[in-house]
């Protein structure tokens, strides 16, 4: 796939290992030998013992006719090691309680996997690649 990252010896020391290439990206593989990603290896969040995917939760919560853009990051909980939460942005400005979409994410997805906070902003944080800055999230 690659032979190396240019004058980057401690990123390509983390990523090629015994000529085998690690992306850090968490799949499966159907009975048709087809690969799906489902997640990458660091924003999988571990709640009460269980490991949940953020992009799989994002992914449903994007279904609501009313979110126009969605964020999962983990946060610190006392008594699940680390919790849900959901920043989301709205079409025009519309509410959302977050009993609303702790609900919409019960109906297709494990009770595990509902954000246990949703707080709605104007705008994610992003990169000037347009990539949402997950880091940002957590200091809000």
């Amino acid at each position: 796939v690659m032979l190396g990252y240019c004058n980057q010896p401690d990123e390509e020391k983390q990523v090629l290992q015994n000529g085998n290439l690690y992306t850090g990206d968490l799949a499966h593989k159907d009975k048709d030998e087809y690969f799906f990603i489902v997640s990458r290896k660091k924003e999988i969040i571990k709640v009460g013992g269980n490991r949940v995917g953020a992009k799989e939760i994002e992914e449903r919560i994007l279904e609501h006719e009313a979110v126009h853009e969605v964020a999962i990051i983990s946060v610190k909980d006392e008594i699940l090691g680390e919790a849900i939460k959901a920043y989301i942005v709205t079409h025009n400005g519309q509410n959302l309680s977050e009993k609303e979409i702790q609900d919409f994410v019960m109906i297709k997805l494990a009770r595990h996997k509902a954000p246990k906070f949703v707080e709605l902003i104007d705008e994610l944080p992003k990169y000037q690649s347009g990539k949402v800055n997950k880091s940002a999230l957590s200091e809000l």
